[in-house]
């Protein structure tokens, strides 16, 4: 993970975001969407006549789910960070420095998955309108099935990439349960 305590100065913008996302954490959220695809991919390859009308029931499909799951990402985003920083959390803690941690990791953990969402629906977007003009290849069966792998592999890594923002959001629960029965104790004496 990049440097995050004692710079005030850290970098912004999508530089900054994709920093914290290490290959740790993409081979941690990509395992499951990759071994997913693989297996449907298989599964399909023997058992699956027109693989085009698959793909295009499968990118309707997502053009519908990716665009619920950020409007509820959003939703839990504001909603954390008004608490967050309306009650100023992170200068109240024992330790603000892992505050500070904690925070940037939750911002860039929705960072990332927002920027892998918008990408989702970009890409399905435009398989969805080629998918429309039917276009004939030679090789169609070939081409179909790839971009069913392509396709699965990013709606299931969206939708994996949601329970880390879950951990991240209990995590940020946690601290806020932890400082104010920290804040109690000391308001009342009792330890």
């Amino acid at each position: 993970m990049a440097n995050t305590t004692g710079n005030k100065n850290r970098g912004f913008g999508i530089g900054s975001m994709l920093s914290s996302y290490t290959i740790k954490d993409f081979t941690t959220d990509a395992f499951f969407p990759l071994v997913t695809s693989l297996v449907l991919f298989g599964l399909c390859r023997h058992n699956v006549e027109d693989t085009y009308a698959l793909v295009c029931k499968v990118v309707e499909i997502s053009l519908t789910i990716i665009p619920a799951m950020i409007a509820l990402m959003l939703t839990a985003y504001v909603f954390v960070m008004s608490f967050l920083f309306g009650k100023d959390i992170v200068s109240t803690m024992k330790n603000p420095k892992e505050g500070e941690k904690l925070l940037y990791t939750l911002n860039s953990s929705f960072g990332i998955s927002l920027l892998v969402n918008v990408s989702a629906i970009i890409i399905f977007f435009i398989i969805y309108c080629i998918s429309q003009i039917k276009i004939s290849v030679e090789y169609a069966d070939i081409v179909n099935y790839i971009v069913l792998f392509c396709v699965s592999f990013l709606v299931l890594w969206s939708i994996v990439m949601q329970i880390g923002i879950v951990i991240d959001l209990f995590n940020c629960g946690q601290v806020l349960v932890r400082n104010s029965c920290d804040g109690e104790q000391a308001e009342t004496g009792k330890y």
